[in-house]
């Protein structure tokens, strides 16, 4: 092994995290070498996402559904600490990388956004990608027998 030291502007630092994550599980390979089957998602992506919904803890589901439910208007961190009774916005990441490696086990690509908004200056996550919101909104369904 090689130790590769690299510099990250500080408000994408979450973000580097999340795609060094990707790119060592190989998501990202899996991702590039995926096929649409043109109706829609890829064949055998609710059942990923099914998967992936069911090896979440409860924290992390309540983290995805808010982004679900509020797509495609990102969250400030302070609504998710707030809505999750979270110690702060420090809280945030560590949920989501655990996330994001569990979907990479079965397959399945955790998409989600880190940014600093442009007008406030706060940092602000959330699902923009509505058709994603909807799949995932599917696979919540189908892993908690359509009852939330």
């Amino acid at each position: 092994m090689e130790e590769i030291k690299v510099l990250v502007p500080e408000d994408r630092v979450s973000e580097f995290y999340r795609w060094f994550a990707d790119w060592s599980d190989g998501v990202l390979e899996r991702k590039a070498n995926q096929t649409p089957d043109g109706a829609g998602p890829e064949r055998g992506q609710l059942t990923a996402a099914t998967e992936f919904w069911r090896s979440l803890r409860p924290k992390e589901r309540a983290v995805w559904n808010l982004w679900i439910n509020a797509s495609p208007r990102m969250l400030r961190a302070d609504e998710i600490v707030r809505e999750l009774g979270l110690n702060g916005p420090r809280d945030i990441p560590g949920t989501l990388s655990w996330s994001t490696r569990k979907a990479s086990k079965v397959g399945f690509h955790a998409s989600w956004r880190f940014r600093t908004d442009p007008v406030t200056e706060e940092p602000i996550y959330g699902i923009e990608d509505v058709e994603y919101a909807k799949l995932l909104g599917r696979a919540r369904d189908a892993a908690e027998g359509g009852v939330r």
